[in-house]
């Protein structure tokens, strides 16, 4: 048995370059509608599924201006359909950022302070030592160990507001990367207008 040859329309041979074409684009997302003749839209399921149907014959055919209304209407409704689904994936996509960004500064904040009020724990028990030394060799001896503590103890503090000063530059880029994504811009294509008649 010999199979028939397939025959694919100018319109069907654009859809099929159009799909092969929009897996490489990650950022943009598709809409596509269908308006038959009795006035009915249909979605981009229902016109995917359409126009991988085989077909015999075709023809030019001018799109009718209430048909292209109805047409311009299903498009922005898949649209903003699009839009609302992105900005929850990217609200989502925020705040777990954001959430991640906090516990980090938290811990850091968190380590980096009882490691501060360790070395103060230590400078003072350094003086108190200090107060209570028999000799001048003694005494110079704990002075020094103090000093490098309280050396310590200040480098911990400015590593502090380093990481803070560093944290705020995470946080400010999550905000700009945010900012960047409010100014989407809609692009509109028409890849194809065509009419077919199922029999």
């Amino acid at each position: 048995m010999i199979a028939a040859p397939l025959i694919y329309s100018p319109h069907q041979l654009s859809f099929f370059a159009h799909q092969l074409t929009r897996r490489a684009a990650s950022s943009s997302m598709d809409a596509m509608a269908t308006a038959l003749l009795d006035g009915q839209v249909h979605d981009a399921d229902i016109t995917e599924k359409l126009l991988t149907l085989p077909c015999g014959k075709w023809e030019t055919v001018q799109l009718e201006a209430t048909d292209s209304g109805k047409l311009e209407l299903e498009i922005l409704r898949q649209h903003n359909k699009i839009v609302a689904s992105l900005e929850e994936r990217n609200v989502s996509a925020f705040s777990q950022e954001a959430e991640k960004l906090d516990a980090w500064a938290d811990d850091l904040k968190v380590g980096l302070e009882r490691e501060i009020k360790e070395l103060d724990r230590a400078i003072r028990e350094a003086r108190t030592k200090s107060r209570g030394a028999a000799t001048l060799a003694e005494k110079l001896t704990i002075q020094k160990e103090q000093r490098d503590l309280e050396d310590q103890r200040d480098k911990k503090r400015r590593e502090l507001f380093d990481r803070q000063d560093d944290i705020q530059r995470k946080r400010d880029t999550l905000i700009d990367e945010l900012e960047q994504q409010l100014k989407q811009t809609r692009n509109q294509h028409i890849i194809l207008h065509c009419e077919w008649e199922l029999q």
